[in-house]
C-alpha cells in the first residue's frame, strides 16, 4: 500500500469525526494567500468535512477564491470601514463562525491578526516568529509559536503546522490555483486587441512592492532583445503604479514588445501564465499565481530572506534564480531555453 492509499484509509476513518474549523488569518498579501492552498489540500484530506475560513486584506478576495478548498472568505479593511474599535467590531460580528473556530494560523502582520483570531474565539492560535507583544503571552492567548528555519519556506511551514495538528505527514506536493474557464477568453481578447496573440509569448513581471526586488530595466531590455532574435515577444505583466519601469526600457531597446500592466486582474494572471510559453518574475504575487497554476515560471530572488522565506524550490514548474548581486538579461534568457527544453522533454515523458 503506498502513501497516498494509507492518507486515503486514515481519511475515510475520520469521515464521521467532529468537523474542524480552521481560521487562515493571510493579511500580508497576495502571496501569503496563494501559498496556504497547500495546507489547505492537506486539511481536506485529513478531515474533508473541516470548514477552512480566509480572512484576507480588502481588494484580495479573488485570491482566496482561486483555492477550491477555501469554505468562506472575509476581506478586513483596517485602513477603512473596519479601522478602530467600532470597525473592530463590526468586522468580528461579520464572521458567522466567531466562537466556533477550532484552530487559526498566521504568517504575518502578527500581533493585529491574533487579537481578531482571539476575539473570534479561536480555540487555538498558532503562528510563526516573529510575533509583538501577544508572544509574551502564549498561555493566555492559548498561542503556539512553532520553531522556523532557513531550510523551509512558508508553504512548507503551513504544511509543519498541519503536521503539527494532525500528527499526519502531509501529502500535497504542489500548489494548486484554479481560475474560471471564462477568464481563458478574456485574456485572449485582451492578447488580440494589443495584436500579441500571435506570437510565441514570454510573460515578464520585472516589478514587485519593494523596490529593492525589482529587475534592472536594463537587464529587462536585454531580455527582450534576446527573446526578439529567436522570434519571441516579452509581455509585460504588472500594476499600473509599474509604468516607470517600461518607460525606462523604451531608453534602452527599440525592438518590440507588449504591455498589460495595470490590465490585469488575479484570475488573469493565471490564465495568461498558462497561454504564454513561460512566466518569468520577481519576488511578486503575480508570481506565486503563476506557479500555482502550473505554469513554467522562472523566479527571480535577489535577496537571500526572500529566497528562504519564499522560493519555490521544489516544484517541477519553476526555475528559481538567487543572485543577490543582480541577473542579467542573458543569463535569465539561457535559463529560459533550457527550462522551456526540460519542461518540453517532462511532457513527453
Amino acid at each position: 500500500m503506498n502513501e497516498e492509499d494509507v492518507i486515503d484509509n486514515k481519511q475515510q476513518n475520520k469521515q464521521e469525526e467532529e468537523q474542524k474549523t480552521f481560521l487562515f488569518m493571510q493579511m500580508a498579501g497576495l502571496g501569503d494567500i496563494i501559498i496556504a492552498s497547500q495546507a489547505c489540500q492537506d486539511i481536506k484530506r485529513f478531515y474533508r468535512n473541516s470548514k477552512i475560513i480566509f480572512v484576507v486584506p480588502e481588494g484580495l478576495k479573488m485570491a482566496a477564491e482561486g483555492i477550491k478548498e477555501v469554505d468562506e472568505i472575509y476581506e478586513y479593511d483596517k485602513f477603512g470601514k473596519h479601522k478602530g474599535f467600532w470597525g473592530t467590531l463590526k468586522f468580528i460580528f461579520s464572521i458567522k463562525h466567531k466562537g466556533k473556530i477550532d484552530y487559526s494560523f498566521t504568517t504575518f502582520d502578527t500581533d493585529n491578526s491574533l487579537w481578531l483570531a482571539a476575539l473570534l474565539g479561536a480555540r487555538e492560535k498558532h503562528t510563526y516568529p516573529p510575533v509583538g507583544f501577544i508572544s509574551n503571552l502564549p498561555t493566555f492567548f492559548n498561542l503556539v509559536v512553532h520553531e522556523k528555519d532557513s531550510e523551509t519556506n512558508t508553504a512548507e511551514d503551513l504544511q509543519n503546522w498541519v503536521a503539527s495538528i494532525f500528527k499526519e505527514f502531509p501529502f500535497s506536493k504542489c500548489l494548486d490555483f484554479k481560475y474560471p474557464d471564462n477568464v481563458k477568453t478574456e485574456i485572449e481578447k485582451k492578447l488580440i486587441a494589443i495584436k500579441a496573440a500571435n506570437y510565441p509569448l514570454i510573460a515578464l513581471c520585472p516589478c514587485s512592492k519593494s523596490s529593492e526586488k525589482n529587475w534592472s530595466p536594463k537587464e529587462a531590455a536585454q531580455f527582450i532583445e534576446l527573446a526578439y532574435t529567436d522570434g519571441r515577444r516579452i509581455i509585460f505583466i504588472g500594476v499600473e503604479k509599474d509604468k516607470w519601469f517600461i518607460d525606462e526600457v523604451k531608453k534602452l531597446t527599440q525592438k518590440p514588445y507588449f504591455d498589460l500592466m495595470g490590465q490585469t486582474n488575479i484570475m488573469e494572471i493565471g490564465a495568461l501564465a498558462n497561454r504564454v510559453q513561460a512566466f518569468v518574475s520577481v519576488e511578486s504575487g503575480a508570481m506565486h499565481i503563476a506557479y500555482a497554476c502550473g505554469a513554467p515560471t522562472v523566479c527571480l530572488f535577489f535577496s537571500s530572506q526572500d529566497f528562504y522565506k519564499w522560493a519555490p524550490k521544489e516544484y517541477a514548474n519553476t526555475a528559481v534564480l538567487h543572485r543577490p548581486e543582480g541577473i542579467s538579461g542573458e543569463k535569465c534568457y539561457e535559463i529560459i531555453k533550457d527550462f522551456l527544453k526540460q519542461q518540453a522533454n517532462l511532457q513527453e515523458d
